[in-house]
């Protein structure tokens, strides 16, 4: 049987000694659920950009099993359905693949647009994303079309450096983007401390948004014959 376990950072998720089926965030931000579960929600919804062999794509597979097991509707929004981690995902998570069209900076503004329909329309508690491209284009939806009553909260899982590797032009690009978006969305989570701070000091994110929240752990079960 799978299980989500995690220790209490920053009063977010749970203590080290009990499974959390939740994830705990303090009330500082105005978006309060210190007195509810996300297996209390009716609907929650994911973003990535595909099902990819990475970490975050892995930790977004284990959140996604979990909660759609706890009786939450989970919908997994990607910009690419194939992958080795869907053979993975709880066939109960919904898919939904956005449009794939045109250029790099076109299909961006054409997946903020997307995921603003779907968020209005449907109207998840909460949008997680991962991943600065997916961050960006989260946060593009939230400002620029709107998500409705939905809350969006960005996940930046790599040290800004990485960005930098990503050539000049791009990078410049890429921060200049996160300065401006990052500070308009609800919530924003890494996991570790040295990315926090990086956010902190370089993109000027509002330390009252910021949590610490470390990769999930899947744990499994197995019976065990004493003798």
């Amino acid at each position: 049987m799978g299980a989500i376990l995690g220790r209490k950072l920053h009063g977010i998720i749970g203590s080290k000694s009990r499974p959390i089926h939740p994830i705990y965030f303090p009330n500082r931000t105005g978006f309060n659920f210190d007195s509810k579960r996300v297996c209390d929600f009716m609907k929650v919804a994911l973003f990535i950009a595909g099902f990819g062999g990475g970490g975050a794509e892995n930790v977004f597979v284990i959140l996604a099993n979990h909660w759609v097991a706890q009786g939450v509707a989970v919908d997994y929004l990607v910009c690419s359905s194939i992958g080795p981690m869907r053979t993975r995902l709880d066939p109960r998570v919904n898919v939904i693949e956005l449009s794939n069209h045109g250029g790099r900076v076109f299909r961006r503004i054409l997946y903020a647009r997307e995921i603003s329909k779907y968020c209005r329309k449907t109207s998840p508690t909460f949008l997680l994303s991962t991943l600065t491209y997916c961050n960006l284009t989260a946060a593009m939806a939230k400002v620029f079309f709107g998500l409705g009553s939905t809350k969006l909260l960005i996940r930046e899982a790599n040290s800004l450096a990485n960005i930098r590797k990503g050539g000049r032009f791009m990078a410049s690009l890429n921060f200049a983007m996160m300065s401006w978006l990052y500070p308009r969305v609800d919530w924003i989570t890494a996991n570790s401390e040295n990315t926090l701070t990086e956010l902190k000091q370089e993109i000027g994110t509002p330390v009252s948004k910021q949590a610490l929240i470390r990769n999930p752990v899947e744990l499994h079960t197995h019976d065990v014959t004493v003798n």
